[in-house]
């Protein structure tokens, strides 16, 4: 999943049972960050972003990304998560 823009409070949910999920959004992206996964491992890149109230662990993270706002969530069963943000 790959977004060039979003709206200024998105409200994302993507959700995969079997496989791996890979998530590319823009560093300026205003939004409370939940990523899950059951069996494998969070991978991110906050680069660029704000970032407040990390909070992480093996199969979870949530965050606040440049003041929160939206609201974006990835959930995955059976896979690793990667989750990335780009340049400004």
């Amino acid at each position: 999943l790959e977004a060039v823009s979003l709206p200024d409070r998105p409200k994302v949910r993507a959700e995969s049972r079997n496989g791996s999920v890979f998530v590319e959004l823009p560093c300026t992206v205003e939004a409370h960050l939940s990523l899950r996964t059951s069996n494998g491992k969070i991978r991110e890149d906050l680069d660029g972003a704000e970032v407040t109230d990390l909070s992480k662990s093996k199969r979870s993270l949530k965050a606040t990304l440049n003041g929160g706002g939206g609201d974006i969530e990835v959930e995955t069963s059976n896979g690793g998560l990667t989750f990335q943000t780009r340049g400004k």
